[in-house]
């Protein structure tokens, strides 16, 4: 099951549904064997398996920040305008994504950044340095600081992912994302387990 509560009030949750809107700042969750899929209308897309939790930040049109609060995101961004990223933050880490394809995971003790394609920089909280990664670059990031970034097999990474929420990519060819069934212009969707979210501003 995927649900929805407002920031501060985890009492107050939703089963994602058709139409029901998400504001900024609203949690997104998926429990056990679920996932959730969000999907912009130049067809950047976020994957949230199994477990995971994340935080809207920003307006629904222009969402510059996501907090990863537990589990893991794959992050697909399409294009940004000039000037522009988007930020997965985490307890110990803020990555900075243009044009890419990215995976972070909020571990117990660390966390675990992987860039599928292109490259992002990710800045280290405690210490405040920043390391870039390439494709097929990983990076551990602890309380105590990043470790030493390592190369990792891309395909067996999307493999892996893709064994947990289903293909990817059209055809499982790395070629194109795999359309996703609900898209409406300008606003940011997300297609469930359970069914489609529209998000919308909070005011």
């Amino acid at each position: 099951e995927v649900e929805i509560f407002p920031h501060g009030d985890p009492v107050d949750r939703q089963f994602a549904r058709l139409n029901l809107p998400i504001h900024v700042c609203d949690h997104i969750t998926a429990a056990e064997e679920s996932s959730a899929i969000i999907q912009f209308q130049d067809l950047s897309t976020f994957v949230l398996p199994e477990d995971s939790e994340i935080i809207i930040r920003g307006e629904p049109r222009q969402v510059s920040n996501l907090e990863l609060i537990a589990g893991k995101i794959w992050v697909n961004i399409k294009r940004m305008q000039a000037g522009q990223s988007l930020k997965v933050r985490t307890e110990r880490s803020v990555t900075g994504i243009k044009g890419t394809t990215v995976t972070v995971e909020a571990g117990g003790t660390a966390d675990r950044l992987a860039v599928i394609e292109g490259t992002v920089e990710v800045t280290d909280t405690a210490t405040g340095a920043v390391i870039e990664l390439g494709a097929g670059q990983s990076v551990m990031v602890s309380d105590d600081g990043a470790g030493a970034v390592e190369s990792f097999d891309v395909d067996a990474e999307i493999a892996a992912w893709e064994t947990d929420v289903g293909p990817l990519y059209a055809g499982g060819d790395g070629g194109s994302p795999l359309p996703i069934i609900l898209l409406v212009a300008g606003i940011l969707l997300v297609v469930a387990s359970v069914g489609g979210l529209v998000v919308r501003s909070r005011r």
